[in-house]
């Protein structure tokens, strides 16, 4: 059976939805992340769940050399998304396929969850990032399902998400189209349930936004955490607040996940169908940047190429960028994030 200590574990969650008489379930409360807790009086020990785990093996098939664009939707759809809107623009090409659209999206105690919609006014659900570990759920049961129905299904998620599900759906469907991104790191869901707690009358938030546009796409690494120039928590009573030191600490790589400090994914071989992420390399170009927002788009393989030779005309502009002997001009090759202040604040954390 799968081993809930294993460090390497990343929560995707392939391991609850493989298992055939439902004895796992992702939790965080004992580790801070959601890992796997076993329930040893259902436990039939078959070992699906070591066989899907993606931390124990995964190999990809995609490329090593993706092509590469810098990408900008039109100016009103990247005022409601992180960077360029990208990911917008391939769900609609999804739902207008009568297809389904996977993604992160905070419930009503705003914990990050993957949920699934088919229909376009739920999109807003899915946009905007969500700088905490999200759960998977029941989602890969639920794809594995609506494919084989025959019905499109887009996946957006992290690398390891991505390679869970891959593992877990164990074989190739046409119409699944994966979305990877360049992760920063999970932070703790714990760490983010108690920092709101804390920090605000839970009750009273209507709305969190780890990258509003208010200021146009601004690099939030290079301005102080406290400010309210990226990040916002809204009230009922109508204010906004910036989140704040949770923020600071997630950007300094305090709050990750302990198989995000080795990332076994950090490298241009990606999971996915697509890599998107913000293009910061190009932030202070002013031929490039316009203030609004702008992507980094990597096609992993030809079914990405197709696709976005398909939506292409979408766009506001697509340059194509060669990154050959260039790709840390993007967050995508390894490099360890251990540092001792995270790990002084979690033996701090854990002792209460």
């Amino acid at each position: 059976m799968i081993d809930k200590t294993e460090k390497l574990c990343c929560g995707c969650g392939a391991c609850a939805n493989i298992c055939p008489v439902g004895a796992i379930e992702m939790r965080f409360e004992e580790s801070n992340f959601y890992t796997p807790v076993v329930n040893q009086d259902k436990c039939i020990k078959c070992g699906k769940c070591l066989k899907v785990c993606p931390a124990l093996e995964y190999k990809s098939k995609n490329t090593q050399e993706p092509v590469c664009y810098a990408v900008s939707a039109q100016d009103e759809e990247r005022k409601n998304s992180t960077s360029g809107a990208v990911f917008p623009i391939i769900a609609k090409y999804i739902l207008n396929k009568g297809g389904y659209v996977c993604g992160v999206a905070w419930d009503e105690n705003f914990e990050a969850r993957h949920i699934i919609i088919n229909n376009e006014k739920d999109l807003y659900k899915l946009r905007y990032s969500k700088y905490v570990q999200a759960t998977t759920g029941n989602c890969f049961s639920d794809i594995k399902k609506l494919l084989e129905e025959d019905k499109y299904v887009l996946f957006s998620g992290t690398p390891c998400q991505n390679a869970g599900l891959i593992k877990f759906l164990s074989k190739d469907y046409e119409k699944l189209i994966t979305v990877d991104i360049l992760c920063h790191g999970a932070p703790s869901p714990k760490v983010w349930q108690d920092y709101l707690k804390k920090n605000y009358e839970k009750d009273k938030i209507t709305d969190i936004n780890f990258r509003n546009k208010n200021n146009g796409w601004v690099r939030c690494s290079e301005i102080p955490y406290y400010k309210t120039d990226c990040s916002s928590i809204n009230l009922s009573n109508g204010k906004e607040e910036p989140i704040g030191g949770f923020y600071g600490a997630f950007l300094k790589h305090r709050l990750s996940n302990d198989a995000c400090l080795e990332c076994k994914y950090k490298h241009v071989k990606r999971p996915a169908d697509f890599t998107l992420g913000d293009f910061w390399h190009f932030y202070k170009n002013k031929e490039m940047n316009d203030g609004l927002g702008l992507s980094a788009v990597l096609l992993n393989n030809k079914k990405a190429e197709k696709i976005f030779n398909e939506i292409k005309q979408e766009f506001k502009s697509a340059k194509k960028i060669n990154m050959r002997n260039r790709y840390n001009w993007i967050e995508i090759n390894s490099k360890s994030r251990a540092t001792k202040k995270r790990k002084t604040f979690f033996e701090h954390y854990n002792k209460g």
